[in-house]
């Protein structure tokens, strides 16, 4: 707990740095401090509430301090960004979760052209496609590693060590 408390300190922060020479050539007007004071603020605000989190059962702060915990624990923790309903949530997903699907559904990634190595769906450069998740019933649920209408990263494992055997 005391490392936990180290890493994650007070929680997460925002430094909103705007690329002020691009921005003051589209808007003459725009104010940087002031831009700069409410997207901190709104961030702060968002972070504290429960609706950042997908569960609404914590807020982001807490579900970060405890997914630092499981990746030192499990070994990683899968982080997934979603952004529902003109919300943006997170959630983490216990490491022992991402599992290599059954065999049916390797068949339809290998004819992607990918495979599959500890639940993260890899494809032929070896950039992280998706990662697999097994379900309270057993069955899997592909979670895209890029989103499509975003092309941002918003699936990721964070892990508490890089000395995992078998880590991707």
């Amino acid at each position: 707990n005391n490392y936990v408390a180290w890493v994650c300190g007070a929680g997460l922060k925002i430094q909103a740095e705007p690329v002020e020479s691009v921005i003051k050539s589209a808007n003459s007007g725009f104010d940087v401090k002031k831009f700069i004071a409410e997207a901190e603020a709104r961030f702060r605000i968002h972070l504290n509430s429960r609706h950042s989190t997908r569960s609404k059962n914590r807020n982001a702060h807490a579900l970060f301090r405890a997914s630092v915990l499981e990746a030192i624990i499990e070994g990683d923790c899968l982080i997934v960004d979603r952004y529902e309903k003109g919300v943006l949530t997170v959630d983490a997903i216990p490491g022992r979760r991402v599992k290599d699907p059954n065999n049916v559904l390797l068949l339809e990634i290998e004819a992607r052209g990918n495979k599959v190595v500890e639940g993260v769906e890899i494809d032929k450069n070896g950039t992280h496609v998706a990662l697999w998740v097994e379900n309270d019933d057993f069955s899997f649920t592909r979670i895209e590693a890029i989103g499509k209408k975003t092309g941002r990263l918003q699936a990721s494992l964070m892990y508490g060590s890089d000395l995992k055997v078998g880590g991707v």
